[in-house]
């Protein structure tokens, strides 16, 4: 009987074993060609100011007030001399890049996984004052030794000659470029658009795939509204669309892209009446758009220009823009998406044997008109104490100890985070503004 067992399960391994032979090339980690990618990295901030975060930095308290927004007193360190320091490795990455079977003339299925470590965001404990209300709230700490996961890609695609459809989690279409800073949010709320989203997405190639054709339907990610908590993105009921046509080649042995791309959605709130008792309980449908430039153009074989500018509205969440600002009601209850414009340059001289050197500027304008009608605000805060433009000047030197392979740089990063509209708030703010250097040590793997 036990003979008989071992005999039937020694069958299955074998069957199972030639399975996979047949199945694809094999490896370690799969019956298909993986290839795992990633890099490890270390970054030692100093920042002379408190800031949103701790060790990446995204926007700047007033600098007349102390731990955050808390109302200014002789007996605390006001936010502009409030400085701190920190180190953190949570920003390493790795990820899987898969090759599948092959099907039909010339498709092949393609898979790719990724993640970090910055799972609950930046860290520090930043304290929140309501100047209307008197209420203060804060930020939840994170250990910084104990940094949880992030999924940032997870992605499905049939590939051919001439298409492709991917589905899964990746970035969006939309403002495809980033800037290359060390800060872990490369330019978020400071004139660079766009995150990652579910989605399926079309991509057309032509002229020798230099010539991109790309459009998408992504998952609405908006705010949590209603009696049930749920996501004004859902309720909505209808995908965001995005679409792009971008030029992705070569010129003086370094990349050159252009491109125009864009992005309509909506959102469905649940009105409470804040300034019309008879509208409360009403749907209201807010729409969330934005078109967008991008170019990386390599003047000479040691010098590029790379940049993004865009116009939109309601671009708070997972969008990247308006400082978490999206839609405003005015003091005749109507509902109005939050318009914002603005975008980055930068300058990427190099490499001078092992050095590169980026500088760079970036900037989120909101509608300083429509802050001032408003009465009520997406984020729940006071209009009077919006923040109307949030900008970055930044310069880093990188030194490839190996080419390709170990990278220190120092970067110098400075975020003026304007208050215009506070000087009417019960007291007067100042903007805030921090200076952020940070010593990175990077291995790529």
């Amino acid at each position: 009987m036990k003979k008989g067992i071992l005999i039937a399960i020694l069958g299955v391994l074998v069957s199972l074993s030639a399975f996979g032979q047949q199945a694809g090339p094999k490896n370690m980690l799969s019956n298909w060609d993986v290839t795992f990618y990633g890099y490890l990295k270390v970054d030692t901030v100093y920042m002379d100011a408190k800031a949103y975060g701790d060790n990446y930095l995204v926007m700047v308290p007033p600098g007349n007030l102390h731990d955050g927004y808390v109302p200014e007193s002789d007996d605390f360190t006001r936010n502009s001399e409030d400085p701190s320091f920190s180190i953190t490795a949570r920003q390493s990455r790795f990820g899987f890049r898969i090759k599948g079977p092959t099907f039909g003339k010339d498709g092949q299925v393609l898979g790719r996984f990724e993640g970090d470590f910055y799972g609950t965001g930046g860290g520090k404990i930043i304290s929140k004052y309501d100047p209307l209300t008197g209420a203060v709230s804060s930020y939840n700490y994170e250990d910084e030794s104990k940094g949880n996961f992030l999924l940032r890609i997870a992605t499905v695609e049939l590939k051919c000659k001439s298409l492709s459809i991917l589905a899964g989690n990746d970035w969006m279409v939309m403002s495809p470029l980033a800037p290359h800073v060390s800060n872990y949010t490369a330019g978020a709320e400071m004139g660079n658009l766009g995150y990652r989203m579910p989605q399926v997405r079309l991509t057309g190639y032509l002229m020798d795939n230099q010539l991109q054709i790309m459009g998408s339907i992504d998952n609405k990610i908006g705010d949590y509204n209603g009696f049930y908590d749920v996501d004004t993105g859902d309720d909505a009921a209808q995908p965001d669309f995005q679409g792009g046509i971008m030029w992705d080649s070569k010129l003086n042995d370094k990349p050159f892209k252009l491109g125009v791309t864009g992005h309509y959605a909506m959102e469905e709130v649940t009105n409470y009446g804040a300034v019309n008792l008879d509208d409360l309980g009403n749907k209201e449908k807010i729409p969330s758009w934005s078109w967008n430039l991008h170019m990386m153009l390599p003047v000479t074989k040691w010098m590029s220009i790379n940049g993004e500018y865009f116009q939109g509205a309601n671009l708070d969440g997972q969008y990247t823009g308006a400082q978490g600002q999206g839609w405003v009601v005015d003091d005749d209850g109507d509902f109005h998406p939050l318009a914002s414009t603005g975008g980055w340059g930068e300058v990427e001289l190099g490499p001078f044997n092992q050095f590169v050197i980026y500088a760079g500027y970036g900037v989120d304008d909101v509608d300083n008109g429509q802050l001032d009608e408003a009465v009520v605000m997406n984020n729940g805060k006071a209009p009077i104490s919006s923040i109307t433009k949030n900008s970055m000047a930044y310069a880093s030197v990188h030194y490839w100890v190996v080419p390709k392979v170990a990278d220190v740089s120092l970067e110098w990063m400075q975020v003026n985070t304007e208050y215009d509209l506070a000087e009417d708030a019960p007291l007067e703010w100042d903007n805030g503004l921090v200076n952020r250097y940070t010593l990175s040590f990077w291995f790529f793997i």
